[in-house]
């Protein structure tokens, strides 16, 4: 079960990075992947980052500018006409992600010919797809890591949206909680989860939706922007994340690029959640706890 679910996520994967390399010319929304992939949409991008070792956003750009040095090199066309094709508006913006990659500007990287472009260890290269059982190796982290599967009741949870980056979501819990408190909602670090919709990998920054939640029944009635939210109960992957919540993402990509995939278990088409042990305001990053649960699909 275990191999067969590997190799169909290799597959999967396959097919995604073949797509995107021969549709470099069009928006490639992350939604669009998902469904070639035959992911969920609310984990591709995690599952994405963990097998393949970059985003979807970052391995896109990154083929648009290896594409754009090749062209570069074999061709005389101008430079501005090459950055519009890569999707850059302006000489100046291609200049610098360009600059950014190869550490030149793009007229230097067309005249010295014993420059290359720079690619990590194992990355896809623009132009080279390797047989899918060579393609995707998940490393050994996420399958070191301690992961168990826990069955969960469904639980009601009233919620404050914030819209933003996730390092700034500290503002709608000191909203949330004095109320919630006083309604006497508030019984332990257990009641209170964060509901994410968004990775800032795939989302811009200023898009990310993120609910800040406190556990609720059925006697409580919304009122204001404090919204009710219904998580379903089943089993989930449960990992914890000890550090200061920036990391948060690299455990997300091990737990969903590497556990995932040798775990015979597919995620549901439903948003993690996240439990904090601890508060941030009187623990220090490197002390911080966070329970993550990944929603899985029923087996058979």
């Amino acid at each position: 079960m275990k191999a067969s679910t590997l190799e169909s996520y290799r597959l999967r994967l396959w097919r995604v990075l073949a797509y995107i390399q021969n549709r470099l010319d069009e928006p490639l929304p992350v939604s669009e992947l998902a469904a070639v992939a035959c992911f969920s949409q609310h984990h591709f991008h995690r599952v994405f980052r963990g097998m393949v070792g970059e985003s979807v956003q970052h391995h896109v750009r990154r083929l648009r500018l290896e594409r754009a040095a090749a062209v570069l090199r074999e061709s005389e066309t101008g430079i501005l006409d090459i950055a519009q094709a890569a999707g850059y508006e302006s000489h100046e913006a291609f200049s610098r992600a360009f600059k950014s990659h190869c550490g030149v500007a793009p007229s230097v990287f067309r005249t010295r010919a014993e420059l290359e472009f720079p690619l990590r260890p194992g990355a896809i290269a623009y132009g080279h797809m390797p047989p899918v059982a060579d393609l995707i190796v998940p490393g050994p982290g996420g399958t070191l890591m301690k992961v168990e599967i826990v069955q969960c009741d469904a639980k009601r949870v009233a919620g404050l949206r914030h819209v933003g980056p996730y390092d700034k979501c500290g503002a709608v819990w000191e909203r949330l909680l004095p109320v919630m408190g006083k309604l006497g909602w508030l019984a332990g670090c257990d009641s209170m989860l964060g509901l994410c919709h968004d990775d800032p990998d795939a989302t811009p920054a200023a898009q990310i939706r993120y609910d800040a939640c406190v556990v609720v029944d059925e006697s409580f009635e919304p009122f204001d922007d404090l919204a009710v939210h219904r998580i379903a109960g089943g089993e989930y992957a449960l990992t914890t994340h000890v550090g200061p919540y920036s990391g948060l993402g690299e455990t997300y990509a091990a737990l969903c690029g590497t556990w995932l995939p040798n775990s015979g278990r597919e995620a549901a088409d439903t948003p993690a959640f996240e439990i904090y042990a601890n508060d941030p305001e009187s623990t220090e990053p490197e002390e911080l706890v966070t329970d993550i649960y990944l929603p899985l699909q029923p087996l058979g």
